[in-house]
């Protein structure tokens, strides 16, 4: 992705879930294996059944339901609900997820000079996640900050000096957006179909599109620089 930002130094925040790792094909195969007699009556399990991690992955990415579990419904039940407690259930939840692209920009990041500090946040303090970052990143380089607050918005007050935000979700950055305060941050959004409008799919949700400071990138497949 390019982002059309002249930056001469550039502090970054990535949000973990379904930017760096998706875990949402580790709980669905969660879903079809220990927990099946449990949900075969409201989910087709078929799918992550009889598929590879990497292949649910790449069908998990094109998805037009934000929730994976409404995705795979069968009838109406609470989703939310559902995925919370199966998201809870793995231990290693992170370690036998699939990476996106975020992570190898990360590590390219990492060497730039024109990089200063990488943030990453959770609305929790996510032990699972912080293993995976600490053996992965080498956290101990405080080039690299683990951040937990309850919401982005909360993280990125709280840091006071970021430039570019990489979130998955258009409705949380429409919140953000639309106060009119962050007009400074560059706030990329994850292209997963989800976050466009139904009928195009170039153009995002809440008109975002018309926006300058929203642009889209490559969730997975396609290898995502920022350019300052």
């Amino acid at each position: 992705m390019q982002i059309p930002a002249k930056i001469n130094h550039a502090n970054l925040l990535f949000v973990y879930d379904n930017v760096i790792k998706t875990p949402d094909a580790v709980i669905l195969k969660l879903a079809a294996g220990k927990y099946a007699k449990r949900l075969e009556d409201f989910m087709h399990l078929e799918l992550p059944e009889s598929t590879t991690l990497d292949t649910l992955t790449q069908r998990l990415v094109k998805r037009t339901v934000k929730n994976p579990i409404e995705w795979l419904a069968k009838k109406e039940f609470d989703y939310d609900k559902t995925y919370n407690q199966l998201k809870a259930k793995s231990i290693r939840l992170y370690e036998d997820s699939i990476y996106l692209n975020s992570f190898n920009s990360i590590r390219i990041f990492l060497k730039s000079y024109c990089i200063g500090k990488i943030y990453i946040w959770n609305d929790t303090n996510d032990m699972r996640q912080l293993y995976d970052i600490s053996g992965l990143l080498e956290l101990k380089d405080d080039k690299v900050q683990y951040v937990v607050s309850p919401t982005l918005r909360q993280a990125i007050d709280s840091i006071g000096n970021v430039n570019v935000v990489y979130d998955w979700d258009i409705d949380r950055v429409n919140e953000i957006v639309s106060t009119g305060l962050y007009d400074n941050i560059l706030f990329a959004v994850a292209n997963y179909p989800f976050n466009f409008e139904i009928d195009n799919m170039n153009k995002f949700k809440y008109n975002l599109s018309e926006t300058e400071n929203v642009r889209p990138f490559n969730v997975l497949d396609k290898e995502e620089l920022f350019y300052g």
